[in-house]
């Protein structure tokens, strides 16, 4: 009987282990004491009936089914506790338990990569930090919007000043001139007014010069210094908005881009090369498929970030010419998301999109 009991012992070890460390350790204790037990009780049955120590171990097998009967009860309480159905379908449990542990101890340790150190009262400080110097950029904005100008303006302003100061230097040299001559020559009293009073026009017009090239000037000088401050904080949240839209539509092939904050150029990823693409090489690097869908992710989200959320219609006529069927479905879905927000309107003269249009959209024949 000990040694049915150890035996047991052995396999319930076993099975537990196989079963799951977890419910093994719940059910051990009571195994254990089941166990010592039948030892128990063999020793008394030994003290009691000596004569039986010559029976013959034909009762050992029978016994031992009994126990692993017994044990195979335990093992369906188990699993009935565990809400399984079979051995197996624990274990497949427990494969899930430890997928989700790894993907938890993965995701600890990107939160930690991402925190840097740092608590999350720190990370909290700092966005309200930023938060501030938000705020603060757009009171500067506003105070700076009557001086706002688009970029062709800002070149013909530009122009506009150096013709000024140009014309600056003309009538100082030409005022330098007129006083030498009214220093070195004489001239008729009518004359003489005559001179003054062209002179005093020329000081009032370099005056009026000097002060609209001051005006120029602080306009530029304040336009150049709101340009920074706005792509500062509008340019990690424009690379990733054209990156995720970029990727859609490459099926994930693009994924990383970075946007030059002076002047807006757009640098991608390659997996294939390893490096990134610089702006000035696109065009020699990707396919102009894949050109026009990384401009197009890029006008859509500078659409969205220059309106400010207010939603502009969008129009495009005969823009993807240079996409095959495959970026075509990819587009279409991003064009029908987008539309649930704002107008889209696209102008074409094929039937390239008869296809692809669904309910949702207004075909009209001209």
């Amino acid at each position: 009987v000990a040694g049915t009991g150890l035996a047991l012992t052995v396999l319930a070890v076993l099975l537990g282990l196989l079963v799951h460390p977890a419910l093994f350790a719940v059910a051990a204790p009571g195994l254990l004491a089941a166990v010592g037990g039948v030892v128990m009780l063999a020793r008394a049955k030994r003290q009691v009936l000596p004569a039986e120590r010559e029976t013959p171990t034909e009762e050992s097998p029978g016994r031992a089914v009994d126990e692993i009967e017994r044990i195979n009860e335990r093992e369906r309480e188990l699993l009935e506790r565990a809400g399984c159905e079979s051995v197996e379908q624990l274990l497949d449990l427990y494969g899930d338990y430890s997928l989700l542990r790894s993907r938890r101890d993965k995701a600890a340790t990107e939160l930690g990569a991402l925190l840097a150190g740092r608590t999350l009262e720190d990370v909290e400080a700092g966005r309200a930090h930023a938060s501030l110097e938000v705020a603060s950029c757009e009171e500067r904005l506003k105070e700076l919007a009557p001086y706002g100008v688009d970029p062709e303006k800002m070149i013909a302003l530009s122009r506009e000043r150096d013709r000024l100061l140009n014309s600056v230097a003309d009538l100082k040299r030409e005022q330098d001139g007129l006083r030498f001559h009214l220093e070195r020559a004489h001239i008729d009293p009518e004359e003489l007014v005559r001179v003054e009073e062209e002179l005093a026009w020329l000081e009032e017009a370099e005056e009026r010069a000097r002060r609209r090239l001051k005006v120029f000037t602080l306009a530029g000088e304040g336009i150049k210094e709101l340009s920074h401050t706005l792509l500062s904080s509008a340019v990690p949240v424009l690379a990733g908005a054209v990156g995720r839209t970029f990727s859609t539509l490459t099926d994930g092939r693009y994924r990383t881009i970075e946007v030059s904050e002076s002047d807006l150029g757009i640098s991608v990823f390659s997996g294939e090369k390893g490096q990134m693409i610089p702006a000035e090489e696109l065009l020699a690097s990707l396919s102009k498929g894949t050109v026009s869908q990384l401009y197009l992710s890029a006008r859509l989200e500078l659409v969205d970030l220059l309106s400010g959320g207010l939603k502009p219609p969008l129009v495009f006529d005969d823009s993807f010419s240079y996409f095959d069927d495959i970026r075509l479905a990819a587009l279409w879905q991003i064009l029908v998301d987008a539309a649930r927000d704002q107008q889209v309107i696209m102008l074409t003269c094929t039937r390239r999109y008869d296809r692809l249009a669904g309910p949702e959209v207004n075909v009209i024949d001209l």
